[in-house]
């Protein structure tokens, strides 16, 4: 305990404040000092011990991985996916506020692998339209699928926006993903659903040409942002388990 607590003045103080800061987005096993939403000064001292694993992520879009045992100065290992520095418009805070209040625990780290439909897709992509529930959701410009839970029984839906619709699609049994259509896939669009006699309203983001789908630090802060809050937070979840490369 003493070790994290020191760990964390040092990242607090005046010397370091000169350095770019870090946000831990997810941590496995670490103290409290070390938990999600705290900073981290690049250059800060960490004496991390056997098993604690921490994801942080920079204001330049670097995502850092740290595990036990380690013990050292905090270093940015790489931009984003092309290994090239991007500095990105929000500072951390917003991503501080979401992993340390706002975006839903129980989605991350592990927890969101165990939502299996009866066909045993697992929802852990972060780029699937879930249609469980209303809200906001982030979309690549090639498109999305739709992903339902419960999967074992075929479905009619309709959807419609301002400038399109489509009636009487089927979701056949057995199949928890379908295709969005294209022609909803339109930034700032509000698609109405109902599936069968269920309403769902969901305001679509399209990632913008300037941040790549793979520049992570870019695609976390416009999800938070855009609040696809459950879309952040399983994205955290493969940046922190590894099963996506950081640079």
């Amino acid at each position: 305990m003493r070790s994290f607590l020191l760990a964390l003045l040092i990242a607090l103080s005046p010397a370091a404040a000169a350095a770019e800061n870090l946000v831990i987005i997810a941590a496995t096993d670490a103290g409290d000092g070390l938990q999600p939403g705290a900073m981290v000064a690049t250059g800060a001292a960490l004496k991390l011990p056997a098993g604690t694993r921490l994801t942080l992520l920079s204001q330049s879009g670097a995502v850092v991985h740290l595990d036990g045992p380690f013990t050292g100065p905090v270093q940015l290992n790489g931009g984003d996916a092309s290994g090239k520095p991007k500095p990105w418009s929000a500072t951390l805070s917003a991503i501080t506020d979401a992993v340390s209040k706002k975006v839903d625990r129980t989605n991350v780290v592990g927890s969101s692998r165990d939502v299996d439909t009866p066909t045993g897709d697992p929802h852990s992509d972060a780029w699937l339209l879930a249609v469980d529930s209303s809200g906001h959701r982030c979309l690549r410009p090639g498109g999305a699928d739709l992903w339902r839970r419960e999967a074992d029984g075929q479905v009619e839906m309709d959807l419609r926006s301002k400038t399109a619709r489509e009636t009487g699609l089927v979701w056949p049994a057995g199949e928890s993903r379908m295709k969005l259509p294209k022609k909803f896939v339109a930034d700032g669009t509000l698609v109405v659903m109902k599936i069968d006699t269920q309403p769902r309203r969901f305001n679509i983001h399209v990632l913008p040409e300037a941040i790549a789908d793979t520049q992570w630090g870019g695609v976390l802060n416009w999800m938070i942002a855009s609040d696809c809050t459950r879309q952040a937070a399983l994205l955290i979840d493969a940046l922190h388990s590894g099963d996506l490369a950081s640079e």
